[in-house]
């Protein structure tokens, strides 16, 4: 089971996946945040047994890219300086 979490949800996004997968991608994250991904093992997923699962491993912290400004423009263009605006990200 690998899942993730983003410190303002109310629960970790979690996925059970077979044995032999040692990748994953998870999608739809936002932009510019920190997420904390943990992966953990799970034993007697056959029928009706429950699940037995190991402890996690240990955190592993990753950053989303945020987005970039927007309309960028430069006036007041000296040959020592220049006057520069921009938008901030819109999600």
């Amino acid at each position: 089971r690998v899942s993730i979490r983003h410190p303002e949800a109310l629960r970790d996004q979690a996925t059970d996946v077979e044995r032999s997968v040692d990748r994953f991608t998870f999608g739809a994250l936002l932009p510019g945040r920190r997420y904390t991904i943990q992966l953990t093992t799970l034993s007697g997923l056959r029928g009706e047994e429950h699940p037995t699962e190991s402890l996690a491993t240990a955190p592993t912290h990753v950053w989303t890219r945020p987005l970039p400004p927007a309309n960028l423009t430069a006036a007041r263009v000296t040959a020592t300086s220049a006057h520069v605006v921009w938008d901030a990200p819109t999600p």
